[in-house]
């Protein structure tokens, strides 16, 4: 079952078996572009937190992303997951596994199957409670290769329907259109815990900037505006302190 849910796992990050950084079945580009991206937003979310910086990491719920191929450069969609954890003294970075190919071309918003990312979830947290022969025998479904590059998508599609009103050609354009139309965009969120950490998402042009992870994180405060980032920030509504025992769901409205 792994092996079909895994086909291209990869992953890195810190564990508390080891004392630096470690990684497997990555690829070295794949890797380059998280890192370039995650440990300055980390570094800046730290700042950000000050004192509070462990005991907000260490409530931190795992964050589930799903990344268009335009994003970071390669033929395919990225989907994956960001766990926290920590290396053998304690210091905090999160362990991140990567699907390196056999991500659905749909994003969340059209897929909504939540398998794979409740599978991964669950595969870091055994993997953080053992101490492993070898980086391998971590999380046994990794280290699959990067799938093979597909041919890009032609600029243009079209479709014909023999029944004179388009509104039938239309509605079955949409998710089509869609597909294409996210490739540059990505998208994340978390699963909820009640009474404690609403159910969040967030989408953005590339990759999300520093203060809209640090609104992932934390669970609180609206991600400012960034441009080339992410949009509008979320709706007022969708604001909500870790303390607040509500449950209902949160929502956010982008302008693309």
């Amino acid at each position: 079952m792994t092996g079909h849910i895994f086909p291209h796992l990869g992953w890195f990050g810190k564990h508390p078996a080891f004392g630096d950084f470690v990684s497997h079945g990555m690829s070295g580009v794949m890797q380059s572009a998280f890192e370039s991206w995650l440990v300055p937003s980390l570094s800046h979310i730290r700042q950000y937190v000050g004192d509070d910086w462990q005991p907000v990491y260490d409530a931190m719920q795992p964050i589930r992303f799903w990344i268009g191929p335009s994003v970071l450069d390669t033929p395919w969609p990225v989907r994956g997951v960001i766990c926290p954890s920590r290396d053998k003294v304690g210091r905090r970075f999160p362990l991140t596994l990567v699907d390196q190919g056999g991500a659905s071309q749909s994003p969340p918003v059209l897929d909504h199957d939540q398998t794979f990312y409740a599978a991964a979830e669950q595969m870091a947290g055994a993997a953080l409670g053992i101490v492993p022969d070898s980086l391998g025998a971590l999380i046994p479904a990794a280290g699959g290769h990067p799938a093979a590059a597909q041919d890009p998508e032609p600029a243009f599609y079209w479709a014909v329907n023999p029944e004179p009103d388009p509104t039938a050609l239309l509605k079955a354009a949409g998710p089509v259109d869609h597909v294409r139309a996210v490739s540059h965009r990505s998208y994340w969120w978390s699963a909820g815990v009640p009474g404690v950490r609403a159910t969040a998402f967030m989408g953005a042009a590339g990759m999300p900037g520093p203060d809209a992870l640090a609104w992932m994180i934390t669970g609180v405060g609206a991600p400012e505006p960034q441009p080339g980032h992410v949009a509008d920030p979320v709706a007022e509504s969708a604001i909500q302190d870790t303390e607040q025992q509500e449950t209902d769901l949160v929502t956010g409205d982008e302008d693309t």
